[in-house]
């Protein structure tokens, strides 16, 4: 059962990847389900009409059928959007340092237990990890205990807000051509970051258009100039 439940995982991942756009649109939103529109509004510089795609939603969240919109959630993080993405991060980080990292609760009996509790014990009265949270009231402050907000490690964008950094990506983009990205309205987003370089703060979303630039550059431009 274990091995026919991954086969019909890779079978649509697979399905999921097989369109550059569809790829490009959940890093962008991480989540494949979300209406466009809402895409746009974080990133005004992307083009509407590049992740227009018309693509048989029902193929790709077949198995996202859970009844419950929570459990639903939780299983696409899991397996395709944050856990993946964060995964290869700490991994990468670790190695460098010859660091192993472990997960613990990512051992696949805590996660199939809480795959399968019921909706009360994950989220409360406004209260997320609930029962983690009652299993450690004793042992916690009451600020950590009560806190609703989530802050991971920030990246210190203020030391990347450089003029040398600037020129770097400023040249970047001069260099690109529009039909290699066809993604982004270059225009748009230089306007948006460069019209006044003392005022534009470079925030997340600029790093993240950054990263799928580079990247696009580096997997997909550069391979098909080498293969010539």
């Amino acid at each position: 059962m274990r091995i026919k439940n991954l086969l019909n995982e890779h079978r649509h991942f697979k399905n999921y990847l097989s369109n550059p756009a569809r790829m490009l649109k959940s890093y962008f939103q991480r989540n494949r389900t979300v209406d466009s529109k809402y895409l746009f509004i974080k990133y005004p510089y992307l083009k509407n009409e590049y992740f227009d795609v018309k693509y048989n939603n029902a193929e790709v969240s077949e198995s996202f059928s859970s009844g419950s919109h929570l459990n639903d959630a939780l299983y696409e993080m899991l397996l395709y959007t944050s856990i993946p993405q964060q995964l290869v991060r700490a991994d990468k980080s670790s190695m460098a340092f010859s660091i192993e990292c472990r997960f613990p609760f990512l051992d696949y009996r805590v996660v199939e237990y809480a795959i399968n509790l019921s909706y009360d014990y994950k989220t409360k009265n406004g209260l997320t990890k609930y029962i983690l949270r009652e299993a450690l009231k004793d042992l916690l402050p009451a600020e950590v205990y009560n806190r609703r907000d989530k802050i991971g490690f920030a990246i210190p964008n203020n030391s990347f807000n450089t003029i040398k950094i600037r020129e770097y990506i400023y040249s970047l983009l001069d260099n690109i051509k529009d039909e290699n990205f066809k993604f982004l309205n270059k225009q748009k987003f230089i306007n948006q970051y460069f019209s006044n370089s003392d005022e534009n703060i470079l925030d997340w979303k600029f790093w993240k258009t950054i990263s799928v630039i580079l990247w696009q550059k580096t997997f997909i431009i550069n391979r098909e100039n080498n293969a010539i």
